[in-house]
């Protein structure tokens, strides 16, 4: 939670700047020419980090074989993650002053931290019991293929903030390596995918160097319809009701 207040602190300064920005154009001189960026297409890579929000399994019964090891109990459980990285390249075309249209893939990854039980599960002999945690070492990779919609708020000045939107596709790969607790270390090797509805909201701020080229920082909250993992004997029976994840980046846009 302390993140995403800075996060909100932090575009919220971005936007009275901007306020600012405009406030100051309107006693400047009638005969100045505006800076908001041209018409057209552009590209905009980038770059930053990311937290994903714990995720939480559907309860569901486990029976089989996982790396060797008899697998039987329930999987009930939430599992949480490091922070991680994000880099995007949003290709679009810019309307007019105020609204833009991009497509915007991406990739997004970070490593798995522990697993929380809420049931108890068996893993050839060790049995994770509920209300316990346990270390998973593991990665989830996902990629956002996203239609944003763009509003921008001119300013007659150099700085510009936007909001907008988006929605599409959010492909899944989650890899799980191994759990350990006090107990020991059992093996995994099991890896899940999946596809689901992926979706977006964010919020941020360019300064224009020129007509065609500016910088800025963005903040991106991306989420996913239910998942229904598949894959591997584990990845059959991970369900959840999507995957939230925060990211602030900065970016270099190109116009042409």
């Amino acid at each position: 939670m302390n993140t995403l207040k800075n996060i909100l602190v932090v575009l919220v300064a971005a936007f009275g700047i901007a306020a600012s920005a405009h406030a100051d154009s309107g006693s400047a001189s009638s005969s100045e020419s505006k800076t908001f960026a041209q018409v057209g297409f552009y590209v905009t890579p980038q770059v930053g980090g990311s937290v994903v929000q714990d995720v939480n399994f559907d309860s569901v019964t486990a029976s089989g074989t996982v790396s060797g090891q008899a697998l039987s109990g329930t999987i009930d459980a939430s599992l949480s993650f490091d922070a991680g990285f994000r880099f995007d390249v949003p290709v679009g075309y810019r309307v007019n002053e105020w609204f833009s249209v991009e497509f915007a893939p991406g990739v997004i990854v970070n490593p798995m931290d522990t697993a929380s039980f809420n049931g108890s599960l068996t893993l050839g002999g060790t049995t994770y019991a509920a209300g316990t945690t346990a270390d998973i070492d593991g990665n989830l990779v996902q990629v956002p293929l996203i239609v944003n919609f763009i509003l921008t708020i001119p300013t007659d000045s150099k700085w510009e903030p936007f909001i907008g939107g988006g929605v599409g596709a959010l492909y899944s790969s989650a890899t799980f390596n191994n759990i350990s607790n006090n107990t020991g270390t059992r093996d995994l090797s099991q890896d899940a995918t999946s596809w689901a509805l992926g979706y977006s909201a964010l919020a941020g701020l360019n300064y224009h160097f020129s007509k065609d080229i500016s910088i800025g920082f963005v903040y991106k909250f991306t989420g996913t319809g239910n998942q229904n993992y598949g894959g591997s004997t584990l990845g059959d029976l991970l369900d959840t009701n999507g995957t939230f994840t925060h990211s602030v980046q900065a970016d270099a846009t190109f116009r042409f």
